[in-house]
């Protein structure tokens, strides 16, 4: 655990900032979600079926007759097969809604040190485990960045569905 605890100098003034403490890797506890995350996203809609929440792993959107199945993921962590373990966790999240994922698009963030041929490796992967998965790329970002040690992939999957599954609003006996 890190306490974030910190002096900021503004001016003539030394100002005591205290974070609560917070995990070094990984996702956040249910209670930082619920007390940071989840009160600050964004303008409510009546198209939003399915808002942010938490154990959900995906959005649900109202698009005329369809609803629209979403969900993104970052890759932290792995060096090995990272572009196939990107579209799979992603794609996983779509699928628990009992919808086949359709379409991704991906954000590669290259460290600083990483080669074309490290590029070439991920959007390959990519693209093997996209095509094992009939899910098409329709777009995304890549860029080398500053003060990272490791390349992270940040994913986004989604399909259209006529009708899904949410744990949301599962109960025991259904």
């Amino acid at each position: 655990m890190y306490n974030l605890s910190f002096l900021i100098r503004y001016k003539h003034f030394i100002l005591y900032v205290c974070c609560e403490t917070l995990k070094p890797f990984g996702k956040v506890s249910e209670e930082v979600l619920r007390k940071y995350v989840l009160p600050n996203i964004g303008t409510p809609t009546p198209s939003l079926i399915q808002p942010a929440g938490v154990g959900v792993d995906f959005g649900v959107v109202k698009v005329s007759n369809k609803y629209l199945i979403v969900s993104a993921d970052p890759i932290t962590g792995v060096r090995e097969d990272i572009g196939w373990y990107a579209v799979n966790v992603s794609a996983n999240d779509v699928a628990t809604s009992g919808t086949k994922p359709m379409f991704l698009v991906n954000v590669i963030l290259l460290s600083e040190k990483e080669s074309n041929a490290s590029l070439s490796k991920i959007t390959e992967d990519v693209d093997k485990a996209c095509k094992n998965l009939d899910i098409s790329v329709v777009g995304g970002h890549t860029e080398i960045t500053k003060g990272i040690d490791q390349t992270i992939l940040v994913v986004t999957s989604f399909a259209f569905t006529d009708k899904y599954v949410s744990s949301k609003n599962a109960r025991q006996g259904m």
